[in-house]
């Protein structure tokens, strides 16, 4: 039940919920193992009420047996209070709607020590403090106030995106973190917490009348499946699963059900490893959602598992059709069917991707570039290589100006497909060469050896980078500045939620470095368990490559395929990308012919 200082603030902030609270206040101080307190203004406990609360099992929210399977609070065992109470120095101030006067109750490690009178507003305040002071072992497993207070903050997060209506206030050492006024508007909340612009998301509303998405069991209303909240579109993304919140009859939920519909509407849309910035809200019959699996309230189980995720499916790809941009803004396109409204590449396209890999390539080697470039054809809307007779009446390309004593260098290169795979042939057998893997492993190694050589190559922005991040990713970067800065990113705490990037990597100076901070916040999470500085290093680098690295689509010549090659060969490990995906696969003849039937 009391895992860290985060499920204290959970357990809490549940039952002011259940008490019927519109404005609470959490007080933190050091990351939680100093104090926890949670003030709110619902109805509060009489004496009696208030000393059976902190007995084992007793709880005002299930009645009779049969309430256990119509679970409507987000509390009904009765074991939290009591779970803290034994773990810790807690006092429990009370006074019940309709009295002048309440109760206080002071606990010591789950020993009464002290009832009395207490005189204050209606409403509840439970004081923690010392959390784990009596249990040694768990109290040398909590990690840094950072770390703990991060995890509250995400608590906070989630309690005050389901609930918008409560006012919360949320300090730690007196500093405000949170001053969240109640609002009818779930959008404004969110995006006024996580630091994104309304118009970045869709709105995602279930009809369970219209959907034609639902057979007609669900379409039945008295299935009473109920699918709202918010979607970003495809061009805002996450790396990590990290950026869904998934709400059921109002409790946070981690559902494999749920998720899979999620990531199964937003297959054809969304990049592969990527996950949108998603906030669903199921309302389901408590009768047919079973939240008792989980000592922390954090799964459940559907009776009618089907039905939930057609719904959510349904609820999301109708969300999904709602999506279009502006012309030219580099995001995902929405094509009526004429040709004259497909994306045509800017001027300046080869420009950026050339620069980007650059620094591979040298000048005598873009003398065949001709033979590899595509151009956009507008008529036909699809990009074509220079002539027919290069494509089919030619010899394979070859590029003899890359061969080299590596085995990379040493291929012959036929040609490129889908414009990601680049195609090689060894004598009788096939090479494929996946271009992002390959730079995105390259850049990997290279930053790894500027920072053991403490020579990050880095760039200052002409115009500094302002990035606002949310409280919970902020914490990490403000941990991690040091961190940071031995990469060649400078970063900036400005004050509050604000960060100024001075300076970034080399092969970033290009890129979107809002969207690189965020990630590499998501890598600090992940990276919590551990204190080792080189996993931690190797955790930032692995992102930083892959937003540094041509893209898949992107066009490279004959120069820049050979420099690419020629550098799979100067690192010491070629075959897998940091992400563990393969750079390269080889097809022998054997599998070739098998192919076709001749073995």
């Amino acid at each position: 039940m009391v895992e860290r200082p985060a499920s204290v603030v959970k357990e809490l902030i549940e039952n002011s919920i259940d008490a019927g609270a519109t404005e609470m206040i959490v007080d933190i101080e050091d990351g939680g193992r100093k104090l926890i307190r949670v003030s709110d203004n619902g109805c509060g406990m009489g004496r009696e009420d208030a000393l059976l609360s902190l007995q084992r099992h007793a709880t005002s929210k299930i009645s009779t047996v049969t309430d256990l399977f119509n679970i409507s609070t987000l509390g009904f065992r009765g074991e939290a209070l009591p779970s803290i109470a034994s773990v810790s120095r807690l006092k429990l101030t009370t006074v019940p709607k309709g009295s002048i006067s309440g109760t206080s109750i002071q606990i010591d490690g789950g020993r009464e020590v002290e009832v009395k009178d207490f005189g204050g507003a209606v409403g509840t305040t439970i004081e923690v403090r010392d959390l784990f002071f009596n249990t040694p072992a768990r109290l040398k497993f909590m990690k840094s106030a950072t770390t703990e207070l991060s995890h509250i903050t995400e608590t906070i997060t989630r309690m005050a995106i389901s609930y918008p209506s409560i006012r919360f206030i949320y300090n730690h050492n007196a500093s405000p973190i949170y001053n969240l006024p109640s609002s009818k508007d779930l959008l404004s909340r969110v995006c006024g917490m996580i630091k994104e612009e309304g118009k970045s998301f869709l709105p995602v509303s279930l009809n369970l009348e219209k959907s034609s998405e639902l057979n007609s069991a669900i379409r039945n209303p008295q299935s009473a499946i109920n699918v709202s909240g918010y979607l970003s579109g495809p061009d805002i993304n996450r790396p990590t699963q990290k950026s869904i919140y998934i709400f059921v009859n109002g409790r946070f939920v981690r559902d494999r059900v749920i998720l899979h519909a999620l990531m199964d509407a937003c297959r054809t849309v969304m990049e592969k490893d990527r996950y949108p910035l998603a906030f669903l809200f199921l309302d389901v019959p408590p009768s047919d959602v079973d939240v008792n699996v989980h000592p922390a309230k954090s799964e459940v189980r559907f009776k009618k598992t089907d039905e939930i995720h057609r719904a959510v499916y349904a609820a999301v790809s109708e969300a999904l059709k709602g999506w279009s941009v502006r012309k030219g803004s580099g995001q995902w396109p929405v094509v009526s069917g004429k040709s004259d409204e497909l994306p045509i590449p800017g001027s300046n396209y080869q420009e950026r991707v050339m620069e980007a890999i650059g620094r591979y390539a040298s000048n005598a080697e873009h003398a065949s570039t001709d033979l590899f470039r595509e151009r956009f054809d507008p008529s036909t809307g699809s990009g074509r290589t220079a002539s027919n007779s290069t494509r089919m009446g030619q010899a394979p390309i070859s590029l003899s100006l890359s061969k080299g004593d590596g085995f990379f260098s040493s291929l012959t290169v036929l040609g490129r497909v889908g414009g990601t795979y680049i195609v090689c042939s060894t004598g009788n057998d096939l090479c494929l060469i996946d271009q992002h893997a390959a730079h995105e492993r390259i850049a990997f190694e290279r930053l790894k050896k500027t920072y053991r050589d403490r020579r990050p190559e880095s760039q200052t922005l002409l115009i500094p980078e302002v990035v606002d991040l949310p409280q919970s990713e902020g914490m990490l970067i403000r941990e991690h500045l040091e961190v940071l800065s031995g990469t060649g990113l400078d970063v900036e705490h400005f004050g509050g939620d604000t960060f100024v990037i001075k300076s970034v990597p080399t092969a970033l100076s290009d890129k979107n470095i809002r969207g690189l901070v965020r990630d590499i916040a998501d890598e600090l999470a992940h990276a919590g368990r551990t204190k080792r500085i080189d996993e931690l290093m190797e955790r930032l680098f692995s992102r930083m490559a892959c937003h540094s690295a041509v893209e898949g689509g992107d066009y490279m010549d004959p120069g820049e395929i050979a420099a690419l090659l020629r550098e799979l060969d100067s690192i010491d490990f070629s075959s897998n990308c940091p992400h563990g995906r393969p750079v390269f696969v080889m097809l022998d003849q054997i599998e070739i012919e098998k192919m076709f039937g001749r073995r």
